[in-house]
């Protein structure tokens, strides 16, 4: 597929920017799979169906609680402190990486009781990601 082609459905994340590596680079991220044809519409519990971690947004169905989480990945869920159910995102997105380095805040802790992923690994998602 060609950048012009491309150009049309890149959201506009950087503003005017002829030459924006970020949005094009998030773009493909969050639309490699999608481009498959030998992928089914609808495929998948998550919006993004990659392998690498991305953003991810959450809201409880039960309780309606609210939360965001820089540790998402396709097909896993995060599961709600109040109602301790299972909370796939309805949205994820690249993480922002400015000169490679990731900005998500390390400081802190990561609830791996509650992370899907950590939980099928059996050791925090991050260590080998």
């Amino acid at each position: 597929m060609s950048p012009a082609a491309i150009s049309s459905d890149l959201p506009q994340w950087c503003g005017n920017s002829d030459n924006c590596q970020q949005a094009l680079l998030g773009w493909l991220f969050l639309n490699q799979d999608q481009n498959d044809p030998a992928r089914p519409k609808g495929e998948g519990l998550t919006p993004y169906q990659g392998k690498k971690r991305c953003f991810g947004e959450y809201k409880c169905p039960k309780c309606k609680r609210k939360w965001m989480s820089g540790n998402s990945w396709a097909n896993n869920g995060q599961e709600c402190i109040k109602c301790r159910i299972n909370v796939f995102p309805h949205k994820q997105r690249p993480l922002e990486k400015p000169d490679g380095l990731d900005v998500s805040d390390q400081s802190k802790i990561h609830p791996q009781h509650l992370c899907q992923k950590c939980r099928t690994l059996g050791y925090y998602c991050r260590r080998e990601y």
